[in-house]
């Protein structure tokens, strides 16, 4: 029973009378208790409306209120699988989700009732004209909740082989392991972005004024990882003006855009990235200059398509969604992106937003 105690997800290990058998050092920061708290303690004292084990459904997700250490309650999707037929141990796939979150997956309360109504909707990469908005709420929660189950258990049990019976595999079997984690790695980063770009075209969008300044200050703070990992260099201009847009749908934009920048790098030069803007009739250009491996022109419409990587065996931790997230958010801003590439020297992103007027009242 100790192989729980490798897994990084929060699991619990049940008998098929629903004694409490192990818990994972995730399991004990979610619910508050130690291992040996809990160990030899009912399941129910966790999960009560876990009401037995053996007649549950198996590998699909139950929606129930886990209660913490402190009888704080909090909602949780479990996921039932079998871990061994004899003894009859049960292995419970845990996942907590805020209820503000569910909420907002099940009955968004900050969506305009004609968010799929307007042409930017229509004309989006995925027609989503004919889906009502249930069908909409249904999908974003069908992504990040029951999907997302069944690849933790998967991803959990692959983990403590790799783990724990690593050294009685053959090389080969090693190797198809690694397979599984990989793969199983790459699906839950395209669950992500997918859910991203399908809550970013259901938000409700808030125009003020944002200081870009600002904005691309906290992104070279946020992505300080990314640059360290790429040996970036990120140069912003000084003086940026401030435009008319929500921050949350801007910061999502322009992340994808410089996560792109230093990821597509030419081999052995060091990502050196630019960012600049322009007041032009009322707007205002913002540019983000890269010197990595270019786009060639053929390819200037599809790099916005969702999941199309740019060098789709480059090995790049990338689902191929960002920037078709950066020009969701901005066509919902009432802007527009476009770019200019050579390959082998380098791309420039443009995006296009509303100028804010305190620039010329200031």
């Amino acid at each position: 029973m100790d192989l729980i105690s490798h897994t990084d997800s929060a699991a619990i290990l049940v008998s098929s009378s629903g004694v409490i058998l192990g818990l994972s050092l995730e399991a004990e920061r979610l619910f508050g208790y130690r291992a040996s708290e809990l160990n030899g303690e009912s399941v129910s004292k966790v999960l009560p409306g876990l009401a037995t084990i053996e007649s549950a459904p198996r590998s699909q997700p139950l929606e129930l209120v886990g209660t913490t250490k402190s009888t704080t309650d909090q909602n949780v999707s479990v996921t039932l699988t079998q871990f061994s037929e004899v003894p009859p141990v049960y292995w419970l796939a845990i996942q907590s989700e805020s209820e503000t979150e569910l909420a907002e997956l099940r009955h968004p309360s900050n969506v305009s009732e004609s968010a799929l109504d307007t042409p930017d909707a229509s004309q989006s990469d995925v027609d989503m004209s004919g889906w009502t908005r249930q069908e909409m709420d249904r999908i974003g929660y069908a992504l990040s909740h029951d999907m997302r189950a069944p690849l933790r258990a998967v991803r959990g049990f692959s983990e403590i082989l790799s783990r724990s019976h690593q050294a009685g595999l053959s090389e080969q079997a090693s190797h198809y392991l690694q397979n599984v984690l990989e793969a199983g790695s790459q699906l839950d980063l395209l669950l992500n972005d997918l859910v991203t770009y399908v809550r970013c075209g259901r938000q409700l969008t808030q125009l003020r004024d944002v200081n870009l300044n600002e904005l691309f200050q906290k992104l070279k703070l946020d992505l300080q990882p990314v640059w360290s990992a790429s040996d970036a260099h990120l140069r912003i201009a000084a003086n940026l003006p401030t435009v008319r847009g929500d921050w949350g749908l801007l910061i999502q934009a322009f992340k994808q855009i410089l996560t792109n920048a230093a990821a597509y790098r030419r081999p052995h030069v060091a990502p050196r990235i630019l960012v600049e803007a322009t007041s032009q009739d009322g707007n205002v250009v913002i540019s983000i200059k890269d010197n990595g491996i270019g786009i060639d022109p053929v390819c200037y419409e599809s790099v916005f398509q969702l999941f199309q990587r740019l060098v789709p065996d480059d090995g790049a931790n990338h689902s191929g969604a960002g920037l078709a997230i950066a020009r969701k958010a901005i066509e919902l801003l009432g802007g527009r992106i476009w770019l200019d590439s050579t390959v082998s020297v380098g791309s420039t992103f443009f995006v296009a937003l509303e100028e804010s007027t305190t620039n010329s009242s200031g």
